[in-house]
């Protein structure tokens, strides 16, 4: 495992990254839940070099889940045959985030996070995301804590 990986930090997830943000390809990443947004270092395996550091407002974020992918993998088809391995398929767990770019565009990123820490990382990230929110008084809409006027019906909160 890269020594970029290694992290004794309760806000810091290691995760490899799977597809959804522009045309990067497969690489492995970090997530990290600073104070005010989400940071994530995608990392080249073949050389070990930063990619791209990634950086999202938690009022930026439009959907998080985790979803399950189902999969038949080459070797529990070689052990048990290919009736048992369909019968049987390997569960993944994925953590997709998805974020609103400036331009409009909905960038849904998606990780292999381990099973172990996947629920602990949604569970502290959408805490983030739900403190970073607030509801208007008037209109009932989702908007940024930091906004003091609504964004659809323009009134100011007091």
């Amino acid at each position: 495992m890269p020594a970029f990986l290694a992290s004794e930090d309760e806000n810091v997830f290691d995760a490899i990254y799977i597809d959804g943000y522009r045309n990067l390809t497969s690489t492995l990443a970090k997530i990290t839940l600073l104070e005010e947004t989400i940071q994530i270092t995608l990392y080249d395996p073949s050389v070990e070099s930063k990619i791209q550091n990634l950086r999202f407002s938690y009022s930026s974020v439009e959907l998080l889940n985790i979803a399950q992918e189902r999969e038949i993998t080459a070797l529990r088809t070689f052990l048990v045959g290919p009736l048992f391995a369909a019968w049987f398929k390997k569960k993944t767990l994925i953590l997709m985030i998805g974020v609103r770019e400036l331009d409009g565009l909905l960038q849904i990123p998606s990780f292999k996070v381990e099973a172990s820490v996947i629920n602990a990382c949604y569970e502290r990230l959408h805490d983030r995301i739900e403190k970073a929110r607030k509801r208007c008084k008037f209109c009932g809409q989702i908007m940024p804590a930091s906004d003091l006027f609504c964004p659809f019906c323009q009134k100011a909160q007091a």
